[in-house]
C-alpha cells in the first residue's frame, strides 16, 4: 500500500513538473484556476510591446506586458504566463524547438487559440488606468466609415483605403486621451487579426460587438452583422449562414455586400435571375456588382 501512495506521489510530482516547464498546455485548458493553484508567481524581467500582424507595432504606456513563472530562476523551455494590466492573458511555452503562444482572447480564463505571436486582447485596454469609458458614442462614426468603404463604389482593398482607416483607428488608440480607445481597439484588433482560422475571426468579432453594445447601449451596428455574415460562411455553417441571410436582407435593404450574398446563394433559380437584375439596376456602379 505504501508503495502505491509512493508511486502516486511521484506521478502527481512529475504531472506538476511537466505542467510547469510549459509543454502540456492546451487550448480550453483553463488558465485562471492555474494562476490560483500556483503561487506565488515570481516576474521575469522581460517585457515587449504588443503588435499586429502586418500593421505598425503598438508602443504606449498600456502596451506592455511581462512573464511569471513558479520559479525563480527559469530556461527558454520554462512555461511562462503572459501579464498585462493585471490581465492574465495566456502561456508562453516551447513547442518542437519553437515559442507558441495560448491566449484567452475573451477573458473567461479559458485558452481560446493558439499563435505564433504576441499579442494583446481588447480587454487588456479596458482593464487599463489610461483607458476613459464613457457613454457618449465616439465609435459609431468609425464604423460607418467602414461601412461606406464596403458600400461604396471603391474597392476598400486598393489603394490602402481599408488600410489607412485601420492604422487611423490605432492612432486614436495610441492617444491616451481618446475616450473609448479600448473598444475602438477591438476593431482595429479584428482587422488586424482576420486569419485563416474564421473561429478566431468570429470570437474577436464577438468580442468586439460586444463591448460597442455593452459601452454604448446600441443595437448592432451593421458592419458586424456583414462580417458576423461572412465568418459563418467561412466557418462552412451554411445552414445558419442562410438563415442570417434572409434575416439581414430585410434589416439592411441597402447594404450592398449583403443584398449580393442574398443573390450569390439562392437556390431558387428564378428569384436568383432577379435578385441579380436588380443588383445591375439598382447599384451598377458598386464595387462587388461591377465583378458579377
Amino acid at each position: 500500500m505504501k508503495k502505491k501512495i509512493l508511486i502516486l506521489v511521484a506521478m502527481i510530482s512529475l504531472l506538476n513538473g511537466l505542467y510547469a516547464d510549459g509543454k502540456i498546455f492546451e487550448i480550453g485548458d483553463n488558465i485562471s484556476k492555474y494562476f490560483k493553484k500556483h503561487k506565488p508567481m515570481y516576474e521575469v524581467n522581460e517585457k515587449a510591446v504588443f503588435g499586429v500582424e502586418g500593421f505598425k507595432p503598438i508602443d504606449m504606456k498600456d502596451s506592455w506586458f511581462s512573464f511569471l513563472s513558479t520559479k525563480k530562476k527559469n530556461n527558454r523551455n520554462d512555461t511562462f504566463l503572459i501579464v498585462s494590466n493585471k490581465c492574465l492573458i495566456g502561456v508562453m511555452q516551447t513547442k518542437d524547438g519553437h515559442p507558441e503562444f495560448l491566449y484567452d482572447l475573451d477573458n473567461d480564463g479559458i485558452l481560446d487559440v493558439s499563435l505564433p505571436k504576441v499579442i494583446m486582447p481588447a480587454y487588456v485596454l479596458s482593464a487599463s488606468k489610461y483607458t476613459k469609458k464613457t457613454s457618449n458614442n465616439n465609435v459609431k462614426q468609425y464604423l460607418d466609415q467602414l461601412y461606406d468603404l464596403f458600400n461604396g463604389e471603391k474597392n476598400p482593398y486598393k489603394e490602402n483605403r481599408l488600410r489607412n482607416l485601420i492604422e487611423h483607428l490605432l492612432e486614436l488608440v495610441k492617444d491616451t486621451n481618446t475616450e473609448n480607445r479600448d473598444v475602438i481597439y477591438s476593431i482595429y484588433f479584428f482587422y488586424g487579426m482576420v486569419s485563416k482560422n474564421p473561429y478566431l475571426d468570429m470570437t474577436n468579432l464577438m468580442v468586439s460587438d460586444l463591448m460597442y453594445r455593452k459601452r454604448f447601449n446600441d443595437g448592432v451596428h451593421p458592419i458586424y452583422d456583414l462580417h458576423f455574415l461572412e465568418t459563418l460562411i467561412n466557418m462552412k455553417k451554411m445552414d445558419k449562414a442562410l438563415e442570417v441571410i434572409k434575416s439581414l436582407e430585410k434589416v439592411h435593404p441597402d447594404f450592398v455586400p449583403i443584398q449580393v450574398y442574398s443573390w450569390q446563394y439562392e437556390k431558387n433559380k428564378k428569384k436568383k435571375a432577379q435578385k441579380y437584375k436588380e443588383l445591375k439596376k439598382k447599384y451598377p456602379k458598386h464595387w462587388i456588382v461591377k465583378q458579377i
